[in-house]
């Protein structure tokens, strides 16, 4: 790589290695969400799974350089609202990760 293309914010850098087009599909929701323009990189490979090794079939989400940082900041927010429990604020219930209305009184997260 030469100097002007690591200086370059216009060129293409990988933000995310997904396992399986799926996931690579859901980030790329996420950024294009944001504004963020993406591209997938190794999107059709999975199907040499088996003729090529397991790790080159990764799909990589790819955003501008210029945009690599924001898009770093949203991937990280997303990866820890995934983890975190909340508690609704109209029941006091206690709601996982995945859920995204109150089980119980079906009031919005915030």
């Amino acid at each position: 790589m030469t100097t002007q293309e690591v200086d370059d914010p216009f060129i293409w850098q990988c933000v995310y290695m997904a396992e399986h087009q799926l996931e690579a599909h859901i980030v790329r929701g996420l950024l294009t969400q944001a504004g963020i323009q993406t591209h997938l990189k190794g999107e059709f490979l999975q199907g040499a799974l088996g003729e090529i090794p397991f790790e080159q079939t990764r799909v990589q989400v790819m955003v501008y350089a210029i945009k690599l940082a924001r898009a770093q900041q949203i991937l990280v927010n997303y990866q820890q609202q995934q983890k975190t429990h909340w508690q609704c604020p109209v029941c006091h219930e206690e709601n996982g990760p995945a859920f995204d209305y109150c089980w119980s009184c079906e009031t919005q997260r915030i």
